[in-house]
């Protein structure tokens, strides 16, 4: 498990967090996929979304399906540790931990200088943009809409989060959407490559002039 670095300290999260993650991939895609936050199978590698944890094995199997690589991205989170009970999306400490993750976020995107970044859930959409918030607004919404990103010179690409597909059954952070929204994610998955190999023309979706 990593230490989390000096710069952590005062976040909201500092006394009840666990871990820390660095980013992992290449990146060779010119694409960065961003989540929420660590579980605990990613507190114990220091890494984002493990391949045997259940949001991660959704993802790798959406990026197999979609004929992609793992380490052609660049994986990270809106923040780099585990809130205390897993919880982050909605808390009272939610764009305070963001605002505080900041810095780390600034430093792995400026490396990998993505073009393009897959906001895997609405915390990602909030983090990445000036959406995520108010009606029509969500990743219900906007999903597939590029929009530009607020602090980085990238499209961003709204998605589903992996957990968002997994039953309510399951122990983790499961969703409402279910395995039938595999399609979706694979599909934004590809579109994301295309986009940054070819280029988009951005247009703001009519329903939100």
């Amino acid at each position: 498990v990593s230490i989390r670095p000096p710069e952590c300290r005062g976040c909201a999260l500092d006394l009840q967090a666990e871990g820390f993650a660095q980013p992992e991939g290449l990146g060779s895609y010119d694409v960065a996929l961003m989540g929420e936050s660590l579980g605990a199978h990613e507190v114990k590698d220091s890494l984002p979304f493990r391949e045997q944890a259940p949001a991660g094995s959704i993802l790798q199997r959406a990026i197999r399906l979609a004929g992609l690589q793992r380490e052609g991205f660049t994986i990270l989170n809106s923040i780099q540790c585990r809130p205390a009970r897993n919880w982050l999306d909605g808390a009272p400490y939610e764009d305070a931990a963001i605002a505080h993750c900041k810095v780390h976020r600034d430093a792995y995107i400026s490396k990998a200088n993505p073009k393009v970044i897959v906001a895997l859930g609405n915390t990602a959409l909030k983090t990445l943009t000036m959406f995520g918030r108010g009606k029509r607004r969500t990743i219900m919404s906007l999903r597939g809409y590029p929009v530009p990103a607020k602090d980085y010179d990238a499209l961003v690409l709204p998605s589903y989060h992996p957990s968002f597909l997994l039953p309510r059954s399951t122990k983790d952070k499961g969703g409402a959407g279910g395995m039938k929204l595999l399609g979706a994610l694979i599909f934004d998955l590809k579109r994301a490559v295309e986009i940054a190999r070819d280029g988009l023309e951005v247009k703001t979706p009519q329903f939100l002039i």
